[in-house]
């Protein structure tokens, strides 16, 4: 062939390839000119592109139950959920799970709350002290160590008139709790204090030589009736919404959920006698308060006994997360260590019961957000699939290809000429 043919040749070669270089060439490698199919993405992005959340981010109602001392357990809890981030928007309580949500529900943040919480119990632990006869297992004291230490613990800060009251008004800021999450606590509706009461002198057999009555102090017998009215007459709690109450009635409201029959007096709130809503009532975990009448629908309930008698089931259409102790929070006894647990405020009980709840609310949430998130992603790349799917009985469009006709050597079509629909695929061709 002639030397200067071979060049020409070289020369269009040459620029055929150059022109292809610059162009857009569809190869395997190459981005499709249209859309990437719905089957092709990234399932990370896929996921994003859904917006799935992150499960500690829903918003959650917070139940907390009564149960005297044990209540440093659902400190624990809340320091778990303030650590994660979890948003509470609404909060109830029956007796001491009242005292706590309170405290929870004026805060201005759940961190802040978890704080308090933790200074608190810390602070009555020390108001405690040590019993006489400590023993080194928190969660397992012996009878007779329960024995020794009982009258230690019935003095105890709890019980001590006046603590609480000074307790709840340094906590509680009646401001900022009606400007919080809606709060409730449980209560139980009281017989006047006055209705039922006797002299001590009215006790005893009298005689006509005896002279008169010795007027002492009267005996309040109205917790004896209200037991009657809960137990035999089944009477029920209430739960009263606190932040709508004035100043000087939220503090009575909240020592009123906390008030043992024959501990201590009931507590007047707008003319009406009111005591724990745990202990009578059968109000010891009020869920039905924010079932259905908050902007969420999981309410995380906390309680303070190994084996609830609880029924999620009973409010459809509300996901109730339990948490509650792995263990048994009562003392070795069948009446007394019940007893025993729910006044024993040592430092190494306190501290044990705060350390149980972060744990058993760090094992069941993580255990839920994770099969949560996975439902979720699950479900979110179900209805990419059934949408790829449905994609591919829809028609293509067709590929922009260029064609080379074979016939004209010389014409190199530039970038963007000279194509038509159905060519062959110029890098095979």
């Amino acid at each position: 062939m002639d030397p200067e043919e071979v060049a020409r040749r070289a020369r269009q070669v040459q620029s055929r390839a150059e022109a292809l270089a610059s162009g857009p060439v569809w190869t395997e490698g190459a981005p499709l000119p249209v859309p990437q199919p719905l089957g092709l993405r990234d399932p990370v992005e896929v996921l994003r592109q859904a917006g799935l959340q992150d499960p500690r981010r829903l918003p959650v109602g917070l139940v907390l139950a009564g149960g005297g001392a044990k209540g440093a357990y659902q400190a624990g809890v809340v320091a778990f959920l303030a650590e994660q981030g979890v948003p509470v928007v609404a909060v109830a309580g029956a007796s001491i799970g009242a005292l706590n949500g309170a405290v929870v529900a004026c805060a201005p943040s759940l961190k802040e709350a978890a704080g308090r919480l933790s200074r608190l119990w810390q602070e009555t632990a020390e108001q405690s002290g040590a019993p006489p006869r400590p023993h080194h297992e928190p969660f397992g004291e012996p009878a007779g160590y329960q024995m020794g230490n009982l009258v230690h613990r019935l003095k105890g800060p709890m019980l001590r008139p006046g603590y609480l009251d000074s307790l709840v008004e340094r906590s509680v800021d009646p401001a900022r709790l009606r400007a919080g999450v809606p709060f409730y606590a449980t209560l139980f509706r009281s017989l006047p204090p006055d209705v039922i009461s006797a002299h001590a002198s009215d006790l005893l057999p009298r005689d006509p030589h005896d002279g008169p009555a010795l007027r002492g102090r009267p005996l309040r017998l109205t917790w004896v009736a209200d037991v009657a009215r809960s137990k035999v007459l089944r009477r029920r709690s209430i739960w009263l919404y606190v932040n709508d109450l004035p100043d000087s009635r939220i503090h009575q409201a909240i020592l009123g959920s906390a008030a043992i029959p024959l501990v201590m007096p009931p507590r007047m709130v707008g003319g009406v006698a009111y005591r724990d809503g745990d202990v009578l009532g059968g109000g010891n975990l009020p869920v039905p308060a924010l079932a259905g009448r908050i902007a969420a629908t999981r309410v995380i309930a906390v309680h303070l006994s190994h084996a609830p008698l609880f029924e999620p089931g009973r409010h459809p259409g509300c996901e109730i997360v339990e948490i509650y102790p792995r263990r048994s929070l009562a003392h070795r006894a069948p009446v007394l260590g019940t007893t025993s647990a729910a006044l024993d405020l040592s430092p190494a009980r306190v501290e044990a019961l705060h350390r149980l709840g972060y744990e058993d609310a760090r094992e069941a949430l993580n255990a839920l957000w994770a099969e949560d998130l996975g439902c979720r992603a699950a479900t979110a790349l179900d209805r990419h699939r059934s949408a790829a799917v449905a994609e591919l009985d829809e028609p293509l469009p067709r590929l922009p290809l260029t064609a080379y006709p074979d016939s004209a050597p010389d014409s190199v079509p530039t970038p963007g000429e000279g194509r038509q629909e159905g060519g062959p695929n110029p890098s095979t061709g």
